[in-house]
């Protein structure tokens, strides 16, 4: 990590450089790098700097003047998740594929290039979760747990000292949503087409295996 500072009368410019001398595992993160190379194209990532010396004059070969607005966070691709997960301590390297086919099973996500992207249930299913369980669905109760797994197999904890502390309160919550949650029910997409076979709209289902066009008049005309 290199950083220059750039006198010029009495301003004083910084900038800051970072040059991989070797990508160890980081190799297989292709998409992390492409990533930091388009943050690198908008002005925010850092950027390999050219070899300079102390006090060396520099010229300044030109300005340019942008005007930016605060953007949302990209949306997670596998990779990233997976590193996001790392940072807070949730899962092992054995369950981040098992995670990342859970989610795009139960199509919770859809990969849209490389990105996930949250589908409809996924938001609601989420937000359920979070006013019912708000104490579980929580990344530092997930890290919590995680450490007392790795505890018991160590033996430094019994595992029904754990359970004890954790299932009460979690089955009071499952026993309070089984009341007052209500049933949810999401309206499929219409497509703005008509069946060929009956003339009722075309819609877009959930299935098991992702989503697929069907005809609104199902189970009377199964037109998929």
């Amino acid at each position: 990590t290199v950083g220059i500072e750039v006198a010029c009368g009495s301003n004083l410019f910084r900038t800051q450089g970072e040059t991989v001398t070797f990508k160890g595992f980081l190799v297989l993160y292709s998409d992390i790098a492409e990533d930091q190379s388009s943050e690198d194209k908008e002005g925010k990532g850092n950027q390999a700097l050219p070899p300079l010396e102390e006090g060396a004059v520099l010229k300044n070969l030109g300005l340019d003047s942008k005007q930016k607005f605060t953007q949302p966070p990209a949306h997670y691709t596998e990779a990233t998740l997976i590193k996001a997960m790392e940072e807070y301590g949730i899962g092992r390297p054995s369950t981040y594929a098992p995670t990342m086919g859970t989610i795009l099973e139960k199509n919770y996500v859809v990969k849209d290039g490389k990105y996930l992207k949250i589908t409809e249930l996924g938001k609601i299913v989420t937000n359920l979760l979070k006013d019912n369980f708000s104490e579980i669905v929580d990344v530092k109760f997930t890290a919590g747990m995680e450490e007392s797994l790795d505890e018991i197999e160590s033996g430094k904890r019994v595992w029904t000292d754990v359970v004890d502390d954790f299932y009460p309160s979690f089955h009071q919550q499952v026993e309070n949503a089984m009341n007052t949650v209500e049933k949810v029910v999401i309206e499929p997409e219409k497509t703005g087409e008509e069946c060929p076979l009956c003339s009722s709209p075309l819609v877009v289902r959930d299935g098991r295996y992702g989503q697929f066009i069907a005809c609104s008049n199902f189970p009377k005309c199964k037109y998929t």
